[in-house]
C-alpha cells in the first residue's frame, strides 16, 4: 500500500483520470442544461401568436443563455485549474519532504556506518597493539628463561677439608670455603646437594631450589 501510495503521488495518474471524468461530467451537465433552455425558448417562440415579433427577444435570450454557458464553462475551468495548482503544490511539498527525509536517513546511515568502521579500526588497532605487546613480553620471558641461573651458595656446619657440590646428582664444584659460586645452572627445579667429611663421618644436606635466571642466594647446613 505504501508503494502504491507513493506511485500515485509521484505519477498522479489515478487522480488525473478521475479529475478528467469530473470535468467531462460537469461540461455535460452544463451543455444539457443550456440545450433544454434553448429548446424552451424555441418552443415558446413557435407557440407565440406572432413569431416574427418575438424573434428578436428570443435571439437575445438565446445569446444570454450562450453567454451564461460560456461563463459557467470558464468557472469550471478556473476552479479546476485552482484545485489542480493547489494539489500540485501540495504534492511537490510532500515529495520534497519525502526526499529530505530520505536524504537525512541516508546521511544518518552513512554516519553510523562511518562510526562503526572507525570503532572497528580502533578495536583492530588496539588488538594489534596488545598482540605486539604480548609478543614482546613473551619474547622477553623466553629470552630471560633461556638465560642460565647462578647461585651464591653459603655453607654452614662442621666439616673437614673439601665440600662436594652437586646439582641434580651431578658434581659441579669442590671447595674448602664456606661460600661457593655456582654458575650456569639451568633454570627450573633443581636439587642442590652438599657432601663432606667430619672425621670419619659423612655429613651432607640437600635442598630443592627453583632456580631463576640471574643470581640467587642459597644457604645449606651440613649436618
Amino acid at each position: 500500500m505504501g508503494a502504491i501510495s507513493f506511485y500515485e503521488k509521484g505519477t498522479d495518474k489515478t487522480t488525473a483520470y478521475f479529475r478528467h471524468l469530473g470535468i467531462i461530467l460537469a461540461i455535460r451537465d452544463l451543455w444539457t442544461k443550456v440545450q433544454f433552455e434553448f429548446l424552451k425558448e424555441l418552443m415558446a417562440l413557435k407557440s407565440a401568436a406572432d413569431p416574427g415579433a418575438g424573434e428578436a427577444v428570443t435571439r437575445e435570450r438565446i445569446r444570454a443563455l450562450a453567454e451564461a454557458f460560456c461563463n459557467d464553462l470558464d468557472k469550471v475551468a478556473t476552479g479546476e485549474l485552482t484545485d489542480w495548482r493547489t494539489e500540485f503544490l501540495a504534492s511537490l511539498s510532500e515529495l520534497e519532504a519525502a526526499a529530505k527525509k530520505g536524504s537525512e536517513d541516508v546521511t544518518t546511515q552513512i554516519q553510523e556506518a562511518l562510526k562503526a568502521a572507525e570503532k572497528a579500526a580502533a578495536d583492530a588497532r588496539a588488538a594489534a597493539e596488545k598482540a605486539a605487546a604480548d609478543a614482546r613480553a613473551a619474547a622477553k620471558t623466553a629470552e630471560e628463561a633461556g638465560k642460565p641461573g647462578a647461585l651464591n651458595l653459603a655453607l654452614s656446619g662442621d666439616f673437614d677439608e673439601q665440600v662436594l657440590i652437586s646439582v641434580d646428582g651431578v658434581e659441579v664444584a669442590r671447595s674448602s670455603g664456606r661460600t661457593i659460586a655456582i654458575e650456569r645452572v639451568v633454570p627450573g627445579l633443581r636439587k642442590i646437594s652438599a657432601h663432606a667429611k667430619k672425621g670419619t663421618k659423612d655429613v651432607e644436606t640437600a635442598r630443592m631450589v627453583d632456580v631463576k635466571p640471574g643470581l640467587q642466594e642459597l644457604e645449606l647446613v651440613l649436618s
